[in-house]
């Protein structure tokens, strides 16, 4: 099976040529990186004007500023009326995170695609104490901070995890991030932070590897577009 995503663009402030350069980019990435590593076969494409004709299974909308009141750089939520994944890259927080808008595109449409709906999780160890805890299925937040070029063009995209990163001993022989083998299982790398969800205190939580992860982290919130309606804290409010 292959998913379609399409990046529909909005943002002024981008030439829609280097749009459309970096959503091939992008696409190359899926393709030849994140599918060998994860078994996740995608296209991501440029939309066309005419957003009525086209089959999606998800939309990723790339805007210059979130609206006032959001939450997050990027983020990626599930339209539960029609069960299309969509995704959110705003080039304002990239640049005040002084990171490449192709970057924040790159990692929110890898998420999207590794964990559409917001509700996966894998049990692994709480990052200071000795219990387990069920940590977010996301592929770019523990090394958010590092990227790599990709193409013709250079295209900067954002380094990701693999499997083998959510395993409960850290494999010495393959790597478990793209760019190096070099983190330890549900570890974070410089600049990067983890989610966790602890059913010792109920909630949500995070956990910043240093200070510049957190200073990102609190730069992201001030967009106030990131929600998280699958996880599990809100899941058993049902049960």
């Amino acid at each position: 099976m292959s998913f379609k995503v399409y990046v529909i663009n909005e943002a002024e402030s981008l030439k829609k040529d280097d749009v459309r350069a970096a959503v091939k980019a992008i696409a190359l990435q899926v393709k030849e990186h994140f599918n060998p590593a994860w078994g996740i076969n995608a296209r991501v494409l440029n939309a066309p004007k005419d957003l009525s004709k086209i089959s999606a299974d998800g939309l990723v909308f790339l805007r210059d500023s979130p609206p006032k009141g959001a939450d997050y750089a990027g983020y990626h939520d599930r339209d539960t009326k029609s069960g299309i994944s969509l995704g959110y890259s705003f080039t304002k927080i990239s640049e005040d995170l002084d990171e490449n808008w192709s970057v924040t595109l790159s990692h929110e449409i890898l998420e999207l695609l590794g964990n559409r709906h917001v509700n996966y999780y894998a049990l692994g160890p709480h990052p200071t104490q000795k219990r387990i805890v069920m940590h977010w299925l996301e592929m770019c937040d523990a090394v958010q901070s590092q990227s790599y070029e990709i193409g013709k063009d250079g295209v900067l995209v954002s380094d990701f995890l693999t499997p083998l990163y959510f395993t409960p001993e850290t494999e010495v022989s393959k790597g478990n991030h793209f760019l190096s083998g070099k983190l330890a299982s549900f570890g974070c790398a410089r600049g990067g932070y983890l989610g966790f969800w602890d059913p010792k205190t109920g909630k949500d939580q995070n956990y910043f590897a240093d200070k510049k992860a957190e200073k990102r982290y609190s730069i992201k919130k001030k967009s106030g577009l990131f929600r998280r309606r699958a996880r599990l804290s809100e899941i058993l409010k049902g049960f």
